[in-house]
Order: structure tokens, then C-alpha cells, then sequence
């Protein structure tokens, strides 16, 4: 049997004081709340989840990544990976949130590997993500493969 893997690392960096602390929080919470809501948005007494927090809901019922607050000489910076599965849309999320409230003028960027412990046929893959406070963009390998077979089959189909 084979293991598959999704995984990332990348950073947030230079955080202040404030924004250190609203990653915490926003991360403890979207921890805590995603554990006891179902696919609707709605806990165990059928009540509908924070409205910010609804974009989060897709299933998975967690974050969907790991994350720490780290210090880099005199500065803070948010670590965000992925040893075993990552959920990238979650990440996406998130940092547009960060982005949105803090630093409307900047990017984030996160390339990820999806890999297999044995060498099966079409396991291996891997994407990028583009996060602004505004949008949010990527693109993995098998969408991108996708696209170009079919432009192949058109391009043979009119003889070019």
C-alpha cells in the first residue's frame, strides 16, 4: 500500500504585534469552530456558523494545515505547512482574510507537492497559489496537463 501526500511550507513574514496576535486568534477559532460544524455550517444545535467562517466550510471540518508563530531576529512571522495533506483552499482563505485586514497592498505565494511513497503511475502532482486581498488563483499540474491535451485534440482534429 502507498501513502499520498500533499504537502507545503511557506511564511508570513515581518508580522506586528497586532497582526501576530489576530493570526492567533483567527487561527484558534477557525481550530475550534470547524471541529463541530457540519456540511452546512451548523453545530450540534443547528446553529449557522459566523458568516466569516462559512467560506471554510468544504467537509474537511478542520483547518486543514498546520501553522506557528515563529521568531526570526526581531521579528515575528507565521509559519504555514503541511506534512502529510494539506488544505490549500484553507490556506487561501485564510491569508486573504490576513490580506484583506492588513496588507492590502501585498501577495502571498505557496507552491505545493502532492507526492506518493511508491512510484504509482499519475500520483505524483503539484500546484501554485497566487493570494491578494482581492483574489485568489492557482493551478495545479493535472488542470493544466487537461488543458493542454485538449488543445492538442483540437489542433489534430483541424489537421494543424
Amino acid at each position: 500500500m502507498a501513502n499520498t501526500y500533499l504537502q507545503f511550507s511557506e511564511a508570513v513574514y515581518k508580522l506586528s504585534d497586532e497582526e501576530r496576535l489576530w493570526c492567533e486568534a483567527r487561527l484558534r477559532h477557525l481550530e475550534a469552530a470547524l471541529t463541530t460544524l457540519d456540511d452546512d455550517g451548523k453545530n450540534a444545535e443547528g446553529i449557522s456558523c459566523a458568516p466569516e467562517d462559512r467560506p471554510y466550510i468544504n467537509g474537511a471540518r478542520r483547518v486543514g494545515f498546520h501553522w506557528s508563530i515563529n521568531r526570526d531576529e526581531d521579528k515575528h512571522y507565521l509559519w504555514i505547512y503541511a506534512e502529510e495533506y494539506g488544505d490549500v483552499e484553507h490556506v487561501a482563505l485564510f491569508v486573504q482574510e490576513f490580506l484583506a485586514r492588513f496588507r492590502s497592498y501585498e501577495y502571498f505565494t505557496l507552491t505545493w507537492a502532492q507526492t506518493c511513497t511508491k512510484p504509482r503511475i499519475s500520483e505524483f502532482s503539484g500546484g501554485a497559489l497566487f493570494v491578494t486581498a482581492d483574489e485568489i488563483a492557482w493551478n495545479g499540474t493535472f488542470p493544466w496537463l487537461g488543458e493542454k491535451i485538449r488543445e492538442f485534440d483540437r489542433k489534430k482534429k483541424s489537421g494543424k
